[in-house]
């Protein structure tokens, strides 16, 4: 159990993106700030309100990304999503897009580094921020695959294993909001990543 700690460790650092960014976007009355940026794979947008009562809800997103529509005000000053499939996303404030209350990132896919689904044993884990259920997407469910849950000081909040389903659905919805480490492990791959959750 040691020596898998330890190893789960190891390729946590090991592949931790050391080039993600946070982009920040200001949500005051009538715009968000800036209204269109560039990002890749992996960054994370990070909305947080100055003034009025707003949403950000998503509009156009590519294949496969996670929609949001989280309320922006006094009481809910901040959200986070993370991208994780490139692309162009639009995004509006409900109540005041026919204001021109719009905006919109595009993400891209860095050279240095490859897609998740690279090999036969390739693990995807969406959405991220996730609210309610996790889905974990397995290239081969003939491999046994187990998920793992730990809060930032590395206690296990979850553990489930799984074999034969391509898809996974996990029920997070008893578990609090806040910002965790995923690992996915089946045969010699490990997929960790940091997960928030957001209900």
């Amino acid at each position: 159990m040691r020596k898998t700690l330890l190893l789960i460790a190891a390729i946590f650092c090991a592949t931790t993106n050391t080039f993600a960014t946070i982009h920040t976007v200001n949500v005051a009355i009538g715009a968000f700030t800036p209204a269109n940026f560039a990002a890749n794979v992996g960054d994370t947008v990070r909305w947080v309100w100055v003034s009025g009562d707003h949403t950000t809800t998503s509009s156009v997103i590519p294949g496969g990304a996670a929609s949001w529509d989280r309320i922006m005000n006094a009481a809910n000053t901040t959200y986070m999503y993370k991208i994780t499939v490139p692309g162009t996303y639009g995004y509006v404030c409900t109540p005041h897009a026919s204001m021109g209350m719009v905006a919109s990132f595009t993400a891209t896919n860095p050279a240095n580094i490859p897609p998740v689904n690279t090999n036969g044993q390739a693990i995807t884990i969406l959405p991220n921020p996730v609210s309610g259920s996790l889905r974990v997407y397995v290239s081969d469910p003939s491999m046994p695959v187990s998920v793992i849950l730990t809060d930032l000081n590395g206690r296990e909040v979850l553990r489930k294993g799984y074999i034969g389903q391509k898809e996974l659905s996990i029920d997070i919805s008893s578990i609090p909001d806040a910002l965790y480490v995923m690992h996915a492990i089946q045969n010699n791959t490990v997929i960790t990543e940091k997960l928030i959750i957001n209900h």
